[in-house]
């Protein structure tokens, strides 16, 4: 937590030795690819060179690390382009970096098919925001809503007011300051009951529900999909649904997993929550997975809503890759 603090303080020297005396006093901590992500992202603003290397020996050391992607993204910064390929040996546990002539290579291959695609400098900063590098809702600092991918209006689960702390009265304030100081503590059962019952209650402010839902996802030792499920399905609150929609997507290491949770949320909502089943396509999108393409690949061919089936359309050019451009030769065979 220290390194991590001296991050968003921008404090890049004090965070890469925090982190480190982390690893050190802690090597069998189930923190240590946060800790080497981190670290790599500290040096990025410190010292190119080293900045590189550390991220290739995380992408090498942990393949099955939620921030595999961000990494490879973080890499595109320092290069034009960033190539990212399926393991051709089909290994499905390792991950190797090698560079292409004309521009660097990290190809890789994990539990997943990872889809080919050109990740360019801007592609970077947007899955870096899409992280916890600052919190979604937290007053200090102020975080840059996630950049979704693509063109037009994200879903509003992901358009948070820049100035919505400005708005609160100070109560409120000293509330939003006690959800986040109970995130930072340790993690029992008394803690997931109290940000539960926040994040369900209708009557407590939306700031501090949606705070809450955004605190929980940063628990690994209690189960909070139901939460956020129950959450998506029935609340009357659009900021609220889509704000569990996109924690759905993001919490779990299992991507095949969340996604399927994704597509089983689109089909049992109903029609009219048109704006809900945006916010989950796109959120089962920036997932990206093979599953995914898979089932963007049928909205796109059988739904009856017009605009969801270019949504999936425009998603599946998003993520790129030979099985989503398979998806799209076929829609335009399809008649």
């Amino acid at each position: 937590k220290e390194g991590y603090n001296a991050i968003l303080d921008e404090r890049w020297t004090d965070a890469v030795k925090r982190l480190a005396d982390m690893k050190s006093r802690y090597p069998d901590s189930e923190y240590l690819d946060d800790a080497e992500y981190w670290t790599a992202y500290a040096l990025s603003h410190t010292d190119r060179k080293k900045a590189i290397q550390a991220y290739e020996r995380f992408i090498e050391k942990y393949p099955k690390s939620r921030y595999v992607d961000d990494a490879v993204a973080d890499l595109g910064g320092f290069d034009p382009l960033v190539v990212v390929t399926p393991s051709p040996d089909g290994d499905s546990t390792h991950i190797y970096v090698s560079s292409a002539p004309g521009a660097r290579a990290y190809s890789y291959g994990t539990n997943l098919k990872i889809a080919e695609s050109q990740v360019r400098r801007a592609d970077a900063m947007s899955r870096k925001l899409g992280r916890e590098l600052t919190r979604t809702f937290a007053p200090r600092p102020p975080r840059m809503p996630r950049m979704p991918h693509m063109s037009t209006l994200p879903p509003s689960a992901v358009m948070w007011e820049l100035d919505r702390e400005s708005s609160l009265d100070p109560d409120t304030r000293v509330r939003l300051e006690a959800l986040y100081a109970i995130g930072d503590t340790k993690e029992d059962e008394t803690a997931f009951r109290t940000l539960k019952e926040v994040a369900l209650d209708h009557d407590q402010n939306v700031r501090l529900r949606q705070a809450a839902i955004e605190v929980l996802s940063d628990f690994k030792k209690y189960d909070v999909m139901p939460v956020f499920l129950e959450l998506a399905r029935k609340d009357t609150n659009q900021r609220i649904q889509d704000a569990a929609i996109e924690f759905v997507g993001r919490s779990g290491k299992d991507k095949n997993k969340s996604v399927e949770t994704l597509i089983n949320l689109f089909n049992s909502l109903p029609k009219t929550r048109k704006a809900n089943l945006e916010t989950v396509l796109f959120t089962i999108a920036d997932v990206g997975n093979d599953r995914a393409v898979d089932f963007l690949s049928t909205v796109a061919r059988t739904h009856d809503n017009y605009e969801l089936r270019t949504d999936a359309v425009y998603y599946l050019g998003t993520i790129g890759g030979e099985k989503a451009r398979a998806a799209l030769y076929q829609i335009l065979k399809s008649k």
